[in-house]
């Protein structure tokens, strides 16, 4: 056969080594290269998409869940809170026995600092949304089995098992205290009518071992004594100069007859005050109180509480120099250092000034020591026409601001910051210097420390 005579075979075409894209295109290239892509960014702090990861657990695809946020801010100190974003929880209890939640991988160290984004690609109008995203993992929890109802009935028989049984175990294996506590609840209850651990049953007082068990307890209303006259007693046994409770001014409240007394007053001379001040000589004293008002005082010619600023004196000097016997206990001074301290000579004063502020034997406790401080506040008021400054005669007892307020309050005083517009009467020099002041005013209605301050106290 000659070859010639055969048709020669067809070439097949060679695919374009271009790259070239076939001449026909899906509409969608054909947008693309009508016009360019348009890419928009939308930050969206709460309602954005979430990308959710479950943590071991397959979840239904129908589940829905509910979204609940909470704003997170920072707090420079100084300046006022800065919002920081918002925290997104998503919860769902659709399903009967497992709770679902969605948050944030706060131990994500890794992929704390990663931020998410979702794109949105619109063919209609040929734009690429890029929207942030939150990552949250997705974890389940065992919804607690609600108990059955007939677990506890209307008479509530089971909550009363219960708690005898605890109470049983308080009563065998408690402290002092825990069995103290359940036999005061015990006696309340049968106080009240009431069974106790079951508050709605009411108790059968007809039965004869209530009736034995109510007789045998004490009758504490009629016993009882009242809150008023408890505070009268406690009132009257506190170490302070006896108060007219009945008076109609803050001057009757205190006098130097009540504080001192009118024998005493009889023994304290203040002549040779006098004398001194008039001939223009100086007078040695070891008080800063008495100092700063004795010539003011002279020239007053106010002869009572000038007797009141001599006494004051020596009930100081008493003090300055009551001697250290024991912890709890003080000496009385000796009689030659008082004696040599006072111009008149008065055993008789210093004698029975020891009977009204020491023991028998010349100790001093401490509530006669406070008796002692209670009686030169009363004579300071005297003295200063009850508005004094504490500052002076603070110094003279070496006390701390605290204490002398204290002593103060207890005689019924006010006590306050001086004034700006009283720092001259008091020679206050600046606020810095008004700071270790203090004003004790005597104004009616008195004002005593109540029981339950006393109470607090005792239990620290």
């Amino acid at each position: 056969m000659n070859s010639s005579s055969q048709a020669p075979a067809k070439k097949r075409k060679r695919t374009s080594d271009t790259g070239s894209n076939p001449s026909k295109r899906v509409s969608l290239q054909d947008k693309r290269e009508s016009g360019k892509l348009k890419v928009q960014y939308e930050d969206a702090d709460i309602v954005c998409p979430v990308i959710a990861e479950s943590a071991g657990i397959a979840l239904n695809p129908k589940l829905a869940f509910q979204p609940y946020k909470r704003e997170r801010r920072s707090r420079r100190r100084g300046q006022p809170a800065e919002s920081r974003g918002h925290d997104l929880l998503l919860q769902s209890s659709q399903h009967p026995r497992i709770d679902y939640t969605a948050t944030a991988d706060v131990d994500d160290t890794i992929g704390k600092d990663l931020t998410h984004y979702v794109g949105v690609y619109d063919s209609n109008d040929n734009t690429l949304k890029i929207v942030p995203a939150r990552k949250l993992i997705v974890r389940g929890s065992l919804r607690e089995k609600p108990a059955p109802a007939e677990s506890e009935n209307a008479d509530g028989k089971s909550f009363h098992k219960a708690f005898e049984l605890r109470r049983e175990l308080g009563m065998e294996f408690g402290t002092v205290k825990t069995k103290k506590h359940l036999q005061a609840q015990a006696s309340n209850a049968l106080a009240q009518g009431t069974v106790l651990g079951g508050p709605k049953a009411e108790l059968d007082r007809d039965d004869p071992l209530v009736k034995a068990m109510l007789a045998a307890m004490p009758k504490t209303d009629a016993a009882a004594t009242s809150r008023e006259t408890l505070q009268l007693e406690i009132d009257a046994a506190k170490p302070r100069p006896d108060a007219n409770l009945n008076a109609e001014t803050a001057d009757m409240v205190y006098t130097p007859e009540s504080v001192i007394g009118q024998e005493l007053m009889s023994y304290v001379t203040v002549q040779p005050w006098i004398e001194a001040i008039e001939a223009g000589n100086d007078v040695q004293l070891g008080s800063q109180y008495v100092a700063r008002r004795l010539k003011e005082l002279v020239d007053g010619g106010d002869i009572k509480r000038l007797k009141c600023l001599r006494y004051l004196l020596f009930l100081v000097e008493v003090y300055q120099k009551i001697q250290e016997k024991g912890k709890r206990m003080k000496r009385w001074p000796k009689k030659e250092d008082l004696l040599s301290s006072l111009s008149d000579g008065s055993e008789d004063l210093i004698e029975k000034s020891k009977r009204k502020f020491s023991e028998d034997r010349g100790d001093v406790s401490r509530w006669h020591l406070d008796l002692l401080i209670t009686h030169i506040a009363a004579l300071t008021l005297i003295i200063d026409e009850f508005d004094t400054d504490t500052f002076d005669i603070r110094n003279d007892l070496h006390l701390e601001n605290q204490d002398m307020t204290q002593y103060f309050r207890e005689i019924g005083c006010k006590v306050k910051s001086v004034p700006e517009n009283e720092y001259k009467k008091w020679g206050i020099k600046s606020k810095a210097d008004a700071s270790t002041h203090r004003m004790a005013r005597l104004k009616l209605p008195l004002e005593f420390p109540k029981i339950r301050a006393i109470l607090n106290n005792k239990r620290r």
